[in-house]
């Protein structure tokens, strides 16, 4: 092969570089994407693809017991319970699409002033539509509720969760979260009947439940049904 030859398959190659890179190319890379994520408007339901990782949510160094499913790709995601291949941003899209609707009563200082005793911000309770989570795996037998696999003072959960939304505060949180275990601003979808001044007085509430919880790198499908009134 000559020189001249050479050099011409050289730049073929990085003009076929350069158009995967153009905005106009951005929906093939998106389009793989998508896979992680599934909406269903006959059933009603978003399903994403995650992994668990039970000892995840008791990492000290990242608000144990606090986050249930977070972006792979968030800040947050070190200390989740599962770790969805999905963004927090698409699971909002797909919910909205669904025809849910946000609650957006949070705000920032409900978590950055959680030590603040005179601020009331922490005691708000995070509204919206409610969401039924399930989480399924091969073998697990079917969907299961989210609050039959973390423990709560030693018993399954108790959650009402509510599509808080937040995603205008993603900006600083960065976290990534979908699906957090109290009324957090910086999570999609909230635990109403936990406040971020009830994590701050009384510490790790939450914990994972080994005994039903799969093993840890073992993936799953998180199910997000929002209770929609016709």
């Amino acid at each position: 092969m000559t020189t001249r030859q050479l050099l011409s398959l050289a730049s073929v190659a990085v003009l076929g570089a350069v158009i995967l890179l153009l905005p106009g190319r951005q929906g093939v890379a998106q389009s793989a994407s998508r896979t992680s994520i599934e909406t269903n408007p006959v059933r009603r339901e978003v399903r994403v693809r995650a992994v668990a990782h039970p000892s995840h949510l008791s990492r000290f160094f990242v608000q144990p017991g606090h986050h249930a499913v977070v972006w792979e790709k968030g800040r947050a995601h070190y200390g989740a319970l599962f770790e969805s291949h999905a963004s927090d941003h698409d699971v909002r899209a797909a919910l909205v699409a669904l025809g849910a609707k946000p609650g957006e009563n949070l705000t920032e200082a409900t978590w950055n002033e959680r030590k603040n005793v005179r601020n009331s911000e922490p005691d708000k309770r995070v509204e919206g539509t409610p969401i039924e989570v399930l989480v399924e795996w091969p073998g697990s037998g079917g969907a299961i509720p989210l609050s039959q696999l973390i423990l709560e003072g030693g018993k399954p959960a108790s959650f009402d969760f509510r599509f808080g939304g937040n995603e205008r505060f993603q900006k600083n949180f960065k976290s990534g979260c979908i699906v957090c275990d109290y009324s957090c601003p910086g999570g999609a979808i909230g635990n109403r009947n936990r406040t971020i001044r009830e994590e701050e007085k009384l510490g790790v509430i939450f914990t994972a439940n080994t005994q039903r919880l799969p093993k840890d790198g073992t993936e799953v499908t998180v199910i997000f049904r929002p209770r929609l009134t016709r």
